[in-house]
């Protein structure tokens, strides 16, 4: 009998952006492991969310660059874009706090931000060459900037076919409702108690759902959340929710 496993947002879109420094080993669980893989309605909507949000991320990232690199000394181009990636994230926390938050939104808006440097990150550094070259005119970084955008739009296609197409579903998509996850009370209030994200809370509560109620056998939680999920909250998890492992790609 396959194993159950319960995919987070990130493995199915690390399988499909390039830059994500995971992509390899995500890609070789996928293809290699034999496994029943489940997600939910929620999974969905944050995979299109987050491709959407690196579009618009990375799309600015190379838009503001191009109008600034004519000003880049061409003999140290890897520190000069360096500079220019320190600059772009401090102008994103900069307009972040001129909209305003309450202190109650403090910690969304650390979180916002911390997403945001990931992204450009990983970017930067799995395409510092494509970069550097454009930049130094051997491509337009219009034109790469374009490039992007289509690689992300291929990207989102193949995740709403992988998800929604008859034909080509490679996972089993669940439904929960809201009303679903309330039964277990005392498990949200133990992991709220300790994970700042409410996305991850909110997925793990119906990962759990999804064991209890749909497939009724214990099931692994896959992921390459390391800060929180498979590394200091693993514990807490696993004591919480009984039945559900938390792995990552590289780890079975």
């Amino acid at each position: 009998m396959h194993q159950n496993h319960f995919l987070d947002t990130n493995i199915i879109v690390g399988s499909e952006l390039r830059w994500n420094k995971r992509r390899r080993a995500i890609n070789d669980y996928l293809t290699t492991i034999e496994a029943i893989r489940h997600i939910t309605s929620s999974v969905f909507d944050e995979c299109i969310l987050v491709l959407s949000s690196n579009r618009r991320i990375v799309t600015q990232f190379l838009k503001e660059l191009r109008d600034e690199v004519e000003s880049f000394n061409s003999l140290h181009l890897q520190k000069e874009i360096t500079r220019y990636k320190n600059g772009f994230l401090e102008k994103q926390n900069n307009q972040l706090r001129e909209s305003g938050f309450s202190q109650n939104e403090q910690l969304q808006h650390e979180l916002t931000l911390r997403e945001r440097k990931k992204r450009i990150d990983s970017f930067v550094l799995e395409n510092e060459r494509l970069i550097e070259a454009a930049a130094n005119g051997f491509a337009g970084i219009e034109a790469y900037r374009q490039e992007i955008v289509e690689q992300i739009k291929d990207a989102t296609d193949r995740v709403v076919k992988n998800c929604c197409t008859p034909q080509e579903i490679s996972f089993d998509r669940h439904d929960v409702a809201v009303s679903n996850i309330r039964q277990f009370k005392d498990e949200q209030r133990e992991l709220a108690q300790r994970i700042d994200n409410k996305n991850d809370v909110r997925i793990l509560l119906e990962s759990y759902f999804v064991k209890q109620a749909k497939i009724q056998q214990n099931i692994c939680f896959v992921t390459i959340d390391k800060a929180d999920i498979s590394g200091k909250y693993r514990t807490l998890i696993e004591q919480t929710l009984k039945g559900l492992r938390i792995r990552e790609p590289e780890f079975f």
